[in-house]
Formats: structure tokens, sequence, C-alpha cells
């Protein structure tokens, strides 16, 4: 029954903002260090009794004190999940031609010679265009707003890789792959990316100046604009 309550007390602290906890470790370290002996009534017994509980004041704080821990990695991961949240919303309210512009500079960042196809091209073909060490990789990034990519896409993405003569093929989403896409993709040189991935692949790029974003845009897509002057 006591261990019950103590859960539940615990509970409840790391419900409760981290620093109620340090307060309530401290307190309890204060009363059993100091106040439990003022309590007892005097006596030889008691005194003893007294001195043995204020040498471990320190293990009555602790409860609280790993409470407080648990209840600031709580509010970490939180916030974390509200910013990621956050984060991918605004991923999708990005125009198309922007999103291309800012993958390819991320890819470019690895070590890719990136040319952009055409934000304007139609389905079934390359969004970005990507070379590195003589191999070619060719990615799709029309369904970034997708939240949830299904196997006809990754079928569509291996048959387009296959008509590309590419060594690889990357699709890029906000979302996430269902199982059966993962497990279409496994086995073949296919790069799935998803929501945190994604996020982690903008993370250098994502609060690029216009002025930058002008630069990015003249040295990946020689064919956007070309393919924008097209009737």
């Amino acid at each position: 029954m006591l261990d019950r309550r103590k859960s539940g007390v615990l509970a409840t602290v790391i419900g409760t903002p981290w620093w109620i906890g340090l307060v309530l470790a401290l307190a309890a370290y204060l009363f059993m260090r100091f106040g439990f002996a003022a309590l007892m009534p005097p006596g030889r017994t008691t005194q003893a009794v007294a001195d043995g509980m204020a040498e471990i004041a320190w293990v009555f704080a602790l409860p609280f004190l790993l409470a407080a821990a648990a209840s600031f990695l709580r509010a970490l991961f939180r916030g974390s999940v509200r910013q990621r949240r956050g984060s991918l919303v605004a991923l999708r309210m990005l125009p198309r031609h922007r999103f291309e512009l800012l993958v390819g500079e991320a890819l470019g960042r690895q070590g890719y010679v990136v040319e952009a196809r055409g934000s304007r091209a139609p389905e079934g073909e390359v969004d970005l265009e990507l070379w590195r060490d003589g191999r070619k990789s060719i990615v799709l990034c029309r369904h970034w707003q997708a939240r949830q990519i299904g196997i006809a896409q990754i079928r569509e993405l291996n048959d387009i890789m296959r008509f590309e003569r590419a060594d690889e093929a990357i699709f890029l989403s906000s979302g996430q792959y269902t199982h059966e896409a993962w497990q279409y993709a496994q086995g073949k040189p296919l790069r799935l990316i998803e929501g945190d991935g994604l996020l982690s692949l903008l993370a250098g790029v994502w609060d690029l100046p216009r002025t930058e974003a002008g630069h990015i845009q003249a040295r990946i897509e020689p064919r956007i604009g070309a393919a924008r002057n097209d009737p």
C-alpha cells in the first residue's frame, strides 16, 4: 500500500515542472537531516534513531531528484516533438521550387554535383539529378507534402531509376512510408528519406537568406529556367 502511494506521489511530481521535484528533494533532505530529531521526544533510543535518520537523509531526497530529472527529460522531449511538428508543417508549406533548391544545396554540400530537371516536369520524370564519383543518382521531390507514401510511388521510383540508368534513386517525403514501401525498397538501391531524416538533411540550409538562395538557383537549376520558358 505504501509503495503504491509512493509511486503515485512520484508520478504526480513527474507530471509537474522539474523544479518542483528539486524543491521537494531539498525539503525532504532538510527535514530528515534536522527536523526529524526536533520532533522526537528526548531519550537515548530516540536520539539514536534521529541520528540514524540524519545520516541517510539523502535517501529520502533521492526519489524526488529522480522525479525531477524525469520531469525535465519529459519536458525536453515534448518540446522537441513540438518543434519537429512545427518544422514539418513549415516544410510542407514551402513552394516546390524552393524545396527543390534547398534539397539540391543540401546534397551539393555532401559532395554531389546537382542539376535540377525542372519543377514543372511531368509525373514520371526526375526532379534532381546527382553525380558523384562517376555514379548517377536521381531524386524525386514532388511528394514532399505527402503524409504517407505507399508502395506504388516507390515502384514508380524504381522504374524511373531503371529508365534513367541511374545507380541510385532517392525519394523525399515529409511524411512516412508504409511497411510495404519499406519492404519493397529492401535490397534495391533506393533511399527513402522521411520526416526526421528530411529535417536532418535540410538542417544546414533551412534558414538560408534569400540572397544566398539566388546564388543556389544560379548554380543548380539551369534547366528550370528553360523549363519555365517553355510554352
